[in-house]
């Protein structure tokens, strides 16, 4: 969509989350797992309920890492801690996983902790809620 001359792409908050927020995240939970945890990669994918495929790609960088503003912010990191935190424990699953990253998302929307975000991509965003 064209406004004033000024291209806009209008996105869902979901709709970003998913593209860019999700890959952060889940690099982020790979790579404490991986470091503060030693958990093995296939030990991540079966936790996570990803292939080891994708837990190589983001502990290699391949996947994820292109919001250093969002990774740096201490209130996500504070999050990513408490997610690790509930993996860590022997009564977690998928299940488990999927709820903590829903709350996660939630609390990432509330706070709208990447809204100064959107802009980096070149493009103007418009978040429907």
């Amino acid at each position: 969509m064209t406004i004033n001359g000024v291209t806009i792409k209008v996105m869902t908050y979901c709709e970003f989350i998913t593209k860019y927020v999700l890959p952060e995240v889940r690099a982020l939970i790979v790579k404490k797992l991986r470091s503060k945890y030693n958990m093995t990669q296939e030990q991540i994918a079966r936790t996570l309920g990803i292939t080891q495929a994708a837990v190589s790609y983001y502990i290699s960088a391949k996947r994820g890492y292109k919001l250093k503003e969002f990774r740096d912010l201490p209130e996500v990191n504070k999050l990513i801690d408490e997610v690790v935190e509930q993996i860590t424990r022997n009564e977690f699953n998928v299940e488990a996983y999927a709820d903590a990253i829903c709350d996660m998302c939630q609390k990432i929307r509330e706070r709208k902790l990447i809204l100064p975000l959107i802009e980096k991509f070149g493009k103007k965003v418009i978040i429907k809620e």
